[in-house]
C-alpha cells in the first residue's frame, strides 16, 4: 500500500495451520488504520478467535478514531467474555499520509521499532495493559511525527523467538540490525529484508511460534 510519501507493507506467517497473529490495513482517505497483535494460543484454537476480533475491529477501529479509545472497547468486550476469551497483545495505529503523523496505542505488545532517519532507534511503547487481563483498564494514545526516511516496524514474538539450529533466539538487536540495512528500501523491499534475515537465521528449523511483521515508512525524498 502506498499513499503520498508514506508505505505500508505486511505479512503473517502461521506456524500450524491457523495463525493466532493478525495484521489490519484499512484506508479512508489519506488515513490508514493499521493493527498487529497476537491472540494468545498457538494453532486452530487462535486462529477461530480472529473472527470475534475481527468483528470488534469492524465495530470500534476505523482509520479516524482514537486508538486508545479502540483498546478500551476491545478489552471490555473481552473481559466480558472471561474466562473464554483469550488475552490479546496488540498495537493499534491510525497514519494521517498528508500530515506525516502517526497516532498509535500498544495495549501490551512488543514494542515496534521507530528507526529515524538518522539511524537514532525509538520504540513505541505507550499504551496500556495486554487486551482481557484488567478490566476497566486505562490506555492512551500518543502521536509521532514521522519525518522522510523514518521506519516503524512492528513484529510479534515470534520474529524475536526464532531459533537457530544452536537454540538461539534472533532477539531485539538482530531484528534492529535488520531494519538498518534495509534503510533506503521501499516498504515491500525492507519487509522481504527483513523476512529474509529471519529466515535465514532460522537454517531451516521449523517455526515455533507464529510470525508477523508490519513496515510503515515514510519515503526519504
Amino acid at each position: 500500500m502506498h499513499d503520498g510519501s508514506m508505505q505500508f507493507a505486511s505479512e503473517v506467517f502461521a506456524a500450524h495451520y491457523l495463525s493466532g497473529d493478525f495484521v489490519v490495513l484499512s484506508q479512508d482517505g489519506p488515513r490508514v488504520l493499521t493493527a498487529l497483535g497476537d491472540i494468545a494460543g498457538k494453532g486452530f484454537a487462535a486462529g477461530m478467535w480472529f473472527t470475534n476480533l475481527a468483528g470488534l475491529l469492524q465495530s470500534y477501529a476505523n482509520p479516524y478514531c482514537d486508538p486508545g479509545r479502540t483498546a478500551v472497547e476491545i478489552n471490555r468486550h473481552l473481559c466480558y467474555l472471561r474466562p473464554m476469551a483469550p488475552f490479546v497483545t496488540a498495537f493499534f495505529a491510525n497514519v494521517d499520509c498528508a500530515q506525516g503523523t502517526l497516532t498509535y496505542c500498544n495495549a501490551g505488545h512488543f514494542p515496534p521499532i521507530l528507526l529515524r532517519a538518522d539511524n537514532h532507534a525509538e520504540t513505541l511503547g505507550n499504551g496500556g495493559p495486554l487486551l482481557g487481563a484488567v478490566e476497566h483498564a486505562t490506555f492512551e494514545s500518543s502521536n509521532v511525527r514521522l519525518d522522510p526516511g523514518d521506519i516503524v516496524v512492528a513484529y510479534s514474538d515470534g520474529v524475536l523467538e526464532c531459533r537457530n539450529s544452536a537454540g538461539e533466539e534472533f532477539g531485539m538487536d538482530r531484528l534492529l540490525s535488520a531494519v538498518q540495512k534495509a534503510k533506503h528500501r521501499t516498504a515491500q523491499e525492507t519487509l522481504v529484508v527483513l523476512l529474509a534475515a529471519v529466515q535465514d537465521y532460522a537454517n531451516g528449523n521449523s517455526l515455533s511460534d507464529d510470525l508477523s511483521l508490519l513496515v510503515i515508512q515514510r519515503d526519504s525524498t
